[in-house]
């Protein structure tokens, strides 16, 4: 009996029919693996067989990413083949489209060409009721209004939604938005108008997560949907030319469970209202800029924020708001009153369900050479009043940490908390 060819060439046969096994396995699985890959190449099957020439057009899932499409794709092959693609998908539901475009195809380079041929290729999405979209316009300028993609009204009130993301689109303010079924929705690089975000929070009953980054335009973020457990913001950017009112937002959201506000803030007045529902709660944005000290720190947002997110269970906190005790120093004539200021912020704000506090140690422009010190004594007021705090974690990231980890085991606590220390070039150690 001839030895078994090993080769690569019969390791998808079988020994008795040799029939292809990719090939053997049923339509709906081929489809399938097929709806996972880009479209692009998924339409390369053709080639195979007359059995898979038409598989393809079954597909449930778009993915179109220009970058990953290859040299030998120019910009008008990609447009072309979308074109001529998406109109020959026998699919009557459409699970996710996802169109990813590289700067080689900003809008304006084909202006009124390209912007129909979006509308057209939307249109067809929207009619198979996708649930999924995710459309990445980076090759817009989000500081050019003209270049920007104008969704239309059809996306803005599809009911068939469920995940939505864009970036680097822009909405129009005669667009009505109505998402009806929507439960998670992300953008990025946006001008949201008052009107639209109030819109957003008052039609979209089933949103269970919302995150904005890289925004502007609105004061007011009131998420009072039951549903709505998520909420992340990143980054307050203006594009060219705003000419909005003074930058200021106020945000209540009495049933989110996680909240994240990370990023540039720069200038901007931040109001947290009732969150009392917090369970994780990051606050790892900065408000610096280059206009000196007393434009810069307001020595009541510390203790604002801290009663805001009080009742949460963990709790990341950047060196701002070390720093920002650090300058209560400045008002206090000595010592105990300086307590005194930790105390209140622990004892108002109560932090009554802490159990895990990260702090990120970061440089700033107004850094003091004894934030070390603040920070032990800040820390033992945290540990005489945080009763079930079970770990505080330390992460210096721009200096030695050696004395941070001595003084932080010498305090006395109340709780029995396990004390981590890391940072970028040393890895986190627990004591």
């Amino acid at each position: 009996m001839d030895e078994q060819d090993p080769s690569p060439r019969n390791s998808a046969k079988t020994d008795e029919t040799g029939i292809d096994c990719i090939s053997a396995l049923p339509d709906s699985v081929i489809v399938e693996i097929l709806s996972k890959i880009p479209i692009t190449d998924a339409c390369t099957t053709t080639i195979l067989s007359k059995h898979w020439q038409y598989l393809w057009t079954c597909i449930h899932n778009l993915h179109c990413y220009r970058s990953n499409t290859g040299s030998g794709w120019s910009d008008k092959r990609l447009i072309s083949f979308m074109d001529n693609a998406l109109p020959l998908l026998t699919s009557s539901k459409i699970k996710s489209f996802t169109l990813h475009f590289t700067p080689n195809i900003a809008l304006s380079n084909y202006h009124s060409k390209l912007r129909s041929k979006l509308h057209e290729w939307l249109e067809i999405v929207l009619k198979k009721k996708v649930e999924n979209l995710d459309l990445d316009l980076w090759g817009c300028d989000y500081y050019l209004d003209s270049d920007l993609y104008s969704l239309p009204q059809e996306l803005c009130s599809s009911s068939s939604l469920v995940k939505l993301k864009f970036k680097f689109c822009k909405i129009p303010e005669d667009r009505k938005l109505n998402w009806t079924s929507l439960k998670s929705l992300t953008l990025t690089f946006v001008l949201l108008t008052e009107e639209h975000m109030k819109q957003i929070t008052s039609n979209c009953h089933h949103l269970e997560s919302l995150k904005l980054c890289d925004f502007c335009g609105f004061h007011r973020l009131h998420l009072t949907s039951p549903k709505c457990t998520t909420l992340e913001l990143s980054n307050h950017t203006h594009p060219l030319g705003y000419m909005g009112d003074e930058c200021y937002f106020e945000i209540v959201a009495p049933y989110v469970q996680h909240f994240r506000i990370s990023g540039n803030f720069d200038g901007v007045g931040i109001r947290l209202g009732d969150m009392s529902s917090l369970i994780h709660a990051d606050l790892t944005y900065n408000l610096y800029d280059d206009r000196g000290l007393d434009d810069v720190i307001d020595k009541s947002i510390v203790k604002d924020h801290l009663t805001s997110v009080a009742c949460a269970n963990e709790l990341i906190i950047p060196s701002l708001y070390i720093e920002d005790c650090t300058f209560l120093n400045y008002w206090c004539e000595d010592m105990d009153e300086l307590e005194d200021n930790y105390e209140n912020i622990f004892i108002i704000g109560s932090l009554r369900n802490l159990k895990i506090l990260k702090v990120i140690l970061q440089w700033s422009p107004f850094i003091e050479d004894d934030t070390t010190t603040e920070l032990t004594e800040l820390m033992k007021c945290l540990f005489e009043h945080a009763k079930y705090l079970e770990k505080l974690v330390i992460v210096a990231e721009t200096r030695d940490c050696s004395e941070v980890i001595q003084n932080l085991l010498a305090l006395p606590r109340v709780s029995n908390s396990t004390v981590v220390v890391s940072s970028e070039s040393v890895a986190g150690a627990e004591y």
